[in-house]
This record gives C-alpha cells, structure tokens and sequence, in this order.
C-alpha cells in the first residue's frame, strides 16, 4: 500500500494503519500529499491555489515501490518495510521534526535534508481540490545558512542520504543523476 500524508490525515487511513505481515507491505511516504505539483504538471496555475502545492518526491518513490512489488511477485524478494508516520489519533495529526517535516515513513532527501517543510497541509481557506495538494514552505537562506553552512556541504549530505534511499530500496539508482540535479539547483546565500 501507498500513502501519502494527506492520504493518512485528511482521507483517514490513519484509523487503518496496520503491521506489515508477510503479504502487505505499507509505505508511508514523508514530504507527500494526495497529488502533488509533478502530478499537476502545468495545470498548477488554473487550480487557484493559494500556495505553492507540495513538491515533494512522490512520483520517484511510486516507481520504486512499483519495481519492489515486481521484484516480490516475480522472485519472492518483499519490498523494504519502513516505519509508520507518528501519528496522534484524534484527530489524526502527524508528529512533526523541528524542520516541519513529518517524522517516520519511506525516507527521502527531501525531508532528511531538506530545503523546504513539505506539508500534506494546504493553507486555511484553500479550495476542496487544493487541500488534496498540500503545500511546500521554501526555507529562507538564513535557514539555509544555518542548516548546512554552505552548498558544498548541503550537496554532500543530499547525496549521503540519497545514496542510503537508494540502497534501502526507496529510490531507484536511474532516478539518481535528475536528483541530484535537482539538488545543486537549490540556490544559497552568497558568502
């Protein structure tokens, strides 16, 4: 099973959440909401959201749980088993790092060194549609600063940890050169 953070708050899967077992594996995927900005494509704009929709690693992360359920049905190999978000039940709200970030799930980059708080929470008075696409909060290059000092040193913690997702299964080793790539496109402050 796949779910996203919007998936376990908003659209109630928390009340659902089980062990794995020998023929479910569940992925509780950090920095996701429902749909995201990938899904939405250049559709974005004509939404009216009011927000930047999450930008999370979503797509990436569907295509390695694909090929891990593949991998389990042709050779008998399960996919990785990650932890459960934390999760208050009533209501059903996330535990959250100092970052913002949701604690527990598949583990990303993204949220393990992250640029931004990816939230499956859009802003108050969003639209029913834009409440499905959560939101992205941009860190400030203060923020930057503080967090990794300089982008030699934030790109060499991203690669460290995208080198862990992929080795635990999470990320595919095709998808590493375009994260990468995404990653030295994050711009910090000069000095």
């Amino acid at each position: 099973m796949f779910e996203t953070q919007t998936d376990v708050t908003l659209l109630g899967y928390a009340s659902a959440q089980q062990p794995d077992t020998r023929g479910i594996r569940t992925w509780e995927v950090a920095g996701t909401a429902h749909a995201d900005s990938y899904l939405i494509g250049p559709y974005v704009g004509a939404l009216g959201c009011q927000s930047e929709v999450n930008m999370g690693p979503q797509h990436v992360v569907v295509e390695a749980a694909l090929q891990d359920l593949v991998t389990w049905v042709v050779h008998g190999t399960p996919p990785p088993s990650p932890p459960p978000f934390s999760v208050e039940r009533k209501p059903s709200t996330l535990a959250r790092d100092s970052n913002g970030n949701v604690i527990g799930g598949v583990r990303t980059p993204a949220v393990d060194v992250p640029v931004s708080t990816l939230s499956e929470v859009a802003p108050t008075g969003s639209s029913v549609i834009c409440t499905l696409f959560g939101s992205t909060a941009a860190f400030t290059p203060s923020t930057l600063a503080s967090l990794y000092g300089s982008k030699a040193n934030y790109i060499a913690k991203y690669t460290a940890d995208l080198d862990r997702a992929i080795a635990e299964r999470y990320l595919l080793p095709s998808e590493r050169a375009s994260l990468l790539a995404q990653a030295q496109q994050v711009q910090f402050p000069a000095g």
